[in-house]
């Protein structure tokens, strides 16, 4: 490691040693406010209009001011005010063009971004936002007349104490030795902290003084926290922040605040002081984000004024100057010589050419403007009594105190803006479930429903006559239904009656009936009419899944769901009812619904409900982490058989209210729905943007287990317990569904973080692969020279390879692909090309082919598959042609999405020789995982057409991925997805994956301790199957047992869809002969390598970029020396019977050539993985 190193450190020595006289000397001097300042935008106005009202005002145009501007301009559709009493906006992160130098440059100070939170870092990439690019800030010291980087790092050591650190190790063991660990009940401030982290030589060299300068304070006065963030790096890497992004935005923040406060809800007002205008703003103002100092907000309280730090900013301005005054951006002076703390050159920001430069000098100061609070005993304690007021303030719900001055608390740039937004999504979720939002949210549902019902299936046959008691809606002449009218329990029809007319719904059209409050529990019904009965008990109908009742326990009290050819299939109620907005409003305290008994035997020793006290523990652990909403309520006709009780019985929400008062109460949601309808619909709403249902036994827990997630029951009596019925309920939505009569484990179950992927130290990671790769060193050694080793078990008799000594199999080659981790080669792809039709689009009246942006078309979707292809029942081919309409409608999220597609392709026509083969079944499992992801299927040429409208986009498949005469996909295509390309960006696999896989998806490679091997053979098959694949899998638990699980699977035969898809995930290296189970090779996590094996004289290896877009880092087409690429599509008769006997013999690949390979491979996946943790940890440029 040191070796590697040598000539960088020297090359860089060299470097700071000749940069050490380039200080800021000399130059035009002046102070910074002498500058004249632009308002940075030219919609701004420098008076209040006192006649307007306005839902929220924003006190100061800085970080957080501008968010909750821009968000509730944006997201709520309310008018806003910004107001500061500076002349600009930007607040300190305020830039703009020096008029003496041309430089783009800060007015209050250098500001560098940098995260490691997503949602901030998609946040500042706002659609409408300038571009930000890429900076990795570096920064060096002046200690004791040298030049050092700062942080502390190997070389910051080696140059101050003459030493000669050469490795992470050698710094870990030089900082032991010299750290003085704190006192018995920990450091009591920040000098004890500084030499428990760096010892007494470094934190005199770098920390005391600078401390002093910074603070006005000995680092003995400041408490230990403060120095407990000293960054100390034990290696070379120079950069200042380890995030994983670190950018600047291209044009200056300036720039970006300006775009993001355009808004016509929003009007910016510059120059003008809060408190000259504070009762008018009161009055004017439904809410009031104030982000100024809190003291000064109370400064009627007569309490002591909070102690903050300011800048004292002199520049100095150099001509004629084309290159750099500093070494870096910045230039750190953490010793007594000079008075300043540090200096900044912004010309070096984004290596912005000028022939002048301006330096800026920075020396901390207890006057000026408030920049940093001084983290003191004495202000902690005195903030504590500011906080109280504030608290008491913010109950009125008319303010609410947001940022670094308002909350007496340095926040770093990403974190100011993750705390606006968290705290705007926590104010404000609940409003896009009242009024005009949720009205809304009820109009894109009704119009999901109707384009749903435009689709092109035929009618069912309607054997059940309906009721004539006082329906609405639909056909009030209508004589006969789908599926039977039943009026009995709740939880029943969702159980037995939902699933079964959705079942009959994917194959014609239904019309259905129910009672009030079931709109849109049959959204996916054709006709639905409501019928004006109670509900009553009720036995199930004749016909229905379960089978006949059998009287007093009714048949759906059993452990097992119906048999799988039976019509019952629970529709994607969490795919249909979803809003994303609010699920990522919701991202940082994840949504939990807790549903309650609303009658019935509250007071039983056993009853099934939540009491009082069970309400207090389960809230006392919810609600520091997540958002809750509380529902024991009902309207009146709405109210099923055991809704007996009276709504107050409990007295458990005036509990709530009191203790707390964060949790939403259904009803405070539904006040003011004027159908009832729309009560169930709010309810479908709120459950589909959330992951954790906790329900007593009852209807509650049959709703809870149709959303995904996790619903824990509590399960204390009833026929339900007796029969084990909530075994089938995860059925309903491959939900993880956990009972008991105990609140523990429900706790347990909700709490856990499942849904997301566990995170560990990157050290792990680092271990775990440095074991792997020298196991698999060792083992590639062996491979080379034959030896005898360690990792070799003692051989069984039956692993004997009965090929010959010198087997044909030996002249084996692997052509390798390579391609960098997780990048997708086609992720660059700009816009992609449609043709139009009319609206009656089976009028096929075309236009000329346009380009449209992702934004053209937000309404209907339509893509057409080309009908004359050939092999559509064979899934190589299939998803030749569906999997880029897949990834088509990924452009589009708000769009309906249309699947125009052959009406034999789910159903082979019998005598055709692929029927039974398993993708007749993989075929049919992928459009049912379509329908679930809200894709409709049509057929044109059954008649089916969209219903007369507009924005009717559609697209043929069969533009970019052509075909020959034989019907395999061309490789020569001209669209954007030739070669084999099915996905447009990488995303888009991922979002098919989480479709099939569910709760089984794993993002990102595996960070397992052994490597994951798969073969897959074709031992069902006449064709292609491998001689050597058990003995292959014999040699391997023989020779890599310490490293590798292999597995071998003879057969895809008789594996579902997500089956195989769960195969192809888990795997870190697939071994395969070529054929379409390859197909499979979409599910792949990143950092998976594929070996396709082909037979003798052929070698077509079309899988290769497949497998790179899922993700893999490497793809192996392993085939004989000499044999021809069979990739042209130039075939005539005999060239196709030709290529076809050649790819028909058996693969003779030995275990020895694959034992020769295999170390390489497993290589692969450590260098893939190595490389993704240094892109996940931010430690590559």
């Amino acid at each position: 490691m040191g070796n590697a190193r040598t000539p960088l450190l020297i090359s860089l020595l060299a470097v700071l040693t000749e940069a050490q006289s380039n200080f800021p000397t000399g130059g035009e001097i002046s102070d910074s406010t002498e500058n004249t300042l632009p308002v940075g935008c030219n919609y701004a106005k420098h008076e209040i209009v006192r006649t307007k009202k306005y839902d929220l005002c924003a006190v100061g145009a800085g970080l957080s001011g501008t968010v909750f501007a821009e968000r509730t301009a944006a997201l709520l559709g309310e008018t806003v005010l910004v107001i500061d009493s500076r002349p600009h906006i930007g607040g300190n992160c305020f830039d703009f063009m020096d008029n003496k130098t041309g430089v783009l440059r800060n007015q209050y100070g250098s500001h560098l971004f940098h995260t490691n939170i997503e949602r901030v870092w998609r946040y500042v990439n706002h659609p409408k936002a300038p571009p930000w690019k890429p900076w990795y800030h570096q920064k060096l010291g002046v200690v004791n007349n040298t030049l050092v980087p700062i942080p502390p790092n190997i070389m910051t050591v080696n140059r101050l104490f003459d030493q000669h650190i050469q490795s992470p190790e050698d710094m870990a063991a030089w900082l032991k030795a010299k750290q003085i660990p704190c006192p018995k009940g920990g450091c009591r401030n920040g000098e004890e902290m500084a030499k428990s982290r760096v010892g007494e030589e470094l934190y005199k060299a770098i920390f005391e003084t600078y401390t002093i300068k910074q603070w006005g304070k000995s680092p003995r006065e400041m408490d230990a926290s403060v120095l407990a963030r000293i960054p100390v790096y034990a290696d070379w890497d120079p950069r200042y922040f380890k995030d994983k992004w670190q950018a600047l935005p291209q044009y200056g923040y300036t720039a970006w605040f300006e775009a993001m406060l355009k808004h016509p809800l929003i009007e910016v007002v510059l120059g003008v002081d809060f408190f000259d205008h504070q009762r008018h703003l009161e009055r004017a103002c439904a809410k009031i984000v104030y982000t100024g100092p809190i003291d000064s907000y109370f400064a009627a309280a007569r309490l002591e004024k909070l102690e903050y730090r300011s800048i004292i900013f002199t520049e100095s301005r150099h001509y004629n100057t084309p290159g750099y005054i500093l070494p870096t951006p910045v230039v750190n002076y953490p010793g007594p010589e000079t008075p300043y703390t540090r200096a900044v050159e912004y010309k070096h920001y984004l290596h912005r050419p000028s022939r002048h430069s301006v330096v800026v000098m920075e020396t901390s100061s207890d006057s000026g403007e408030p920049y940093y609070p001084v983290p003191t005993q004495r202000n902690r304690d005195l903030y504590e009594k500011y906080k109280d007021l504030a608290a008491e303030a913010e109950k009125s719900g008319k303010v609410i105190f947001v940022g670094r001055l308002a909350n007496y608390k340095y926040f770093d740039m990403d974190k100011a803006i993750d705390n606006a937004l968290e705290l705007f999504y926590q104010s404000a979720w609940t409003k896009l479930f009242k009024g005009g939002h949720f009205k809304s949210y009820k109009a894109d549902i009704d119009a999901k429903m109707e384009l749903h019902r435009s689709r092109s299936v035929p009618e069912c046959e309607y054997h059940y006559p309906a009721s004539s008691v006082n329906p609405s809606g639909g056909n009030s002449q209508q004589k006969n239904i789908s599926t039977p009218f039943y009026r009995g329990e709740f939880g029943m029809e969702l159980r037995v009656m939902v699933p079964w007319a959705y079942s009959k719904s994917r194959r014609c059209k239904i019309k259905t009936q129910g009672v009030m409050g079931t709109k849109y529990m049959y959204w996916f019904s054709d006709e639905h009419s409501i019928v004006h009965t109670p509900r009553n008990w009720l036995v199930l109908p004749e016909g229905n899944p379960f089978g006949p009742d059998k009287g007093k326990v009714s048949v759906v009290h059993r452990s097992t769901p119906p048999s799988e050819d039976a019509e019952w299939k629970p529709p994607p109620f969490k795919v249909f009812f979803d809003r994303p907005i609010v699920r990522e409003m919701l991202a940082e305290k994840p949504l939990v619904v807790i549903q309650n008994k609303n009658g019935g035997k509250l007071h039983a020793s056993t009853a099934n409900y939540f009491d009082v006290d069970e309400l207090r523990t389960i809230l006392k652990t919810l609600v520091p982490k997540y958002t809750v909403v509380y529902k024991r309520h009902v309207t009146e006709v709405l109210k099923d058989l055991s809704d007996s009780g009276h709504p107050n019985q409990l007295r458990e929400k005036e509990m709530i209210r009191a203790e707390f008062p964060s949790v939403v109460m259904f009803e405070d949601l539904s006040d003011g729905l004027e159908d009832p309808e729309d009560e169930n619909l709010l309810f479908f709403g709120l459950l589909a943007v959330s992951d954790r249902f906790l329900s007593p036994q009852g209807g509650t827990a049959v709703v809870g287990s149709y959303f995904g997630g996790t619903n824990g029951i509590l399960l204390r009596e009833g026929w339900e317990k007796v029969k084990g019925d909530y075994s089938y309920f995860h059925l309903f939505s491959n939900a993880s569904v956990v009972w008991s009569s105990e609140i523990a484990p429900l706790l347990a179950a909700v709490s856990q973080e499942c849904p997301h992927p566990s995170r560990e130290p990157p050290a792990a990671e680092d271990a775990r692969l440095a074991r792997l790769e020298a196991l698999i060193l060792l083992a590639l050694h062996d491979s080379l020279i034959g030896s005898n080793s360690s990792l070799q078990a003692k051989p069984s008799k039956k692993s004997r390879d009965n090929s010959p000594a010198k087997s044909p199999s030996d002249d084996y080659r692997a052509t390798k692909l390579m391609l960098s981790p997780g990048r997708s080669l086609f992720a660059t792809l700009g816009e992609f090309e449609f043709r139009h039709y009319n609206s009656t689009w089976a009028d096929v009246a075309r236009t000329p082919a346009v380009s449209l942006s992702p934004t053209a078309c937000v309404e209907r979707l339509v893509c057409h598959i080309d009908r004359s292809y050939k092999n559509l029942h064979r899934w190589q081919h299939y998803v030749q042609l569906v999997f880029p309409c897949w990834s088509l409608f990924q452009r589009f999220p708000k769009a309906m999405w249309y699947l125009d597609i052959h009406p034999n392709i789910a159903a082979p026509i019998e005598g055709n020789k692929e029927v039974g083969k398993p993708w007749q079944s993989w075929i049919s499992q992928l459009n049912d995982q379509f329908l679930a992801a809200n894709i409709q299927f049509l057929d044109a040429l059954d008649g089916g057409s969209l219903p007369p409208g507009h924005n009717h986009c559609n697209w043929i498949a069969n533009k970019t991925v052509k075909q020959d005469d034989y019907g395999w996909a061309d490789p020569t295509g001209d669209g954007p997805l030739h070669n084999f390309s099915y996905f447009m960006k990488q995303g888009d696999i991922s979002a098919l994956q989480q479709v099939v896989l569910g709760a089984n998806f794993a993002p990102g490679p595996a960070k397992n301790d052994r490597i994951q091997l798969l073969i897959l053979d074709r031992q069902d098959e006449m064709e292609r199957s491998w001689l050597y694949s058990s003995v292959t899998l014999d040699r391997i638990r023989e020779t890599l047992g310490q490293i590798v699980d292999v597995r071998l699977i003879p057969s895809f035969q008789g594996f579902s869809l997500k089956e195989q898809a769960l195969a192809m995930h888990t795997a870190n290296v697939i071994i395969s002969p070529h054929g379409a189970q390859l197909t499979n090779t979409v599910f792949i996590r990143p950092c998976t390598v594929v070996l396709e094996l082909f037979p003798r004289h052929y070698y077509y290896p079309k899988n290769g970029l497949l497998v790179m877009e899922a993700g893999g880092i490497a793809y192996d087409g392993y085939h004989f020396d000499g044999s021809p690429r069979s990739e042209t599509s130039a075939f005539n008769a005999s060239a196709v019977t030709q290529r076809l006997k050649l790819r028909s013999g058996p693969i003779v690949a030995s275990s020895k050539s694959i034992l020769r390979a295999l170390p390489g491979l497993l290589l692969d996946v450590v260098s893939c993985r190595k490389m993704e943790a240094t892109i996940a940890g931010g430690n590559l440029k």
